[in-house]
């Protein structure tokens, strides 16, 4: 787990801080699979990240204050990435809180957990008692945790991973036709300026006669 971590650290660290010639100027890329836009009045934002990456948890600051003030015809996501096995477990961490009515709290807690307590919540015993503090008893975390719901969601998270070209996170996509993350946006900070102009982008289309 923990070299995992670390491989994890220094590609997300790379992510941040070197901006490759070939980024893109405008801070975004096309998605290899666009997704065919369902309600023009409305843009979706989806947000990909992995609980065990470090940058992600730094970036959810920023995002907590970006969705005080976004659109309101912008309906945020999140999708927990699948780029490896190994991040499926804390995927279905996320849906089983979302199960439990608990996705409020234990989001937060769960990147304070592995960053701030050091916790590896690499397996099933490990995130049980992250649910237990919420006073969620093992039979009842272990039945959402491998239930068919959990598991299908889980399954579509990895399709729209890969769909989406998500290999490093966080990413972020605009309306399941545009990227963006801070190789491309030229740092973290920027990603989220991006974003605003993925939003203000597709808002003018929607506007166009």
């Amino acid at each position: 787990m923990r070299s995992l971590i670390l491989a994890t650290i220094l590609v997300s660290a790379l992510s941040i801080i070197a901006v490759p010639a070939n980024s893109s100027p405008a801070g975004f890329q096309q998605v290899p699979d666009p997704a065919t836009r369902t309600n023009p009045t409305r843009i979706q934002v989806i947000d990909f990240f992995w609980y065990g990456c470090p940058y992600c948890n730094l970036f959810e600051p920023q995002l907590e204050d970006w969705l005080d003030s976004k659109p309101d015809n912008v309906d945020f996501i999140r999708i927990p990435a699948v780029i490896r096995s190994g991040w499926s477990n804390h995927a279905r961490a996320f849906y089983t809180a979302e199960a439990l009515g608990l996705l409020d709290t234990l989001h937060s807690q769960l990147f304070a957990a592995i960053h701030e307590e050091d916790q590896d919540l690499n397996d099933m015993d490990e995130l049980s008692r992250v649910f237990a503090d919420q006073g969620i008893e093992r039979a009842r975390f272990e039945e959402a945790f491998n239930s068919a719901a959990v598991n299908r969601k889980v399954q579509e998270a990895s399709i729209l991973t890969r769909r989406y070209g998500i290999d490093s996170v966080p990413a972020i996509v605009v309306n399941g036709q545009y990227r963006t993350n801070p190789v491309l946006a030229g740092g973290a900070s920027r990603v989220l300026d991006a974003v605003n102009d993925l939003i203000a982008s597709e808002q003018n289309q929607t506007k166009s006669p």
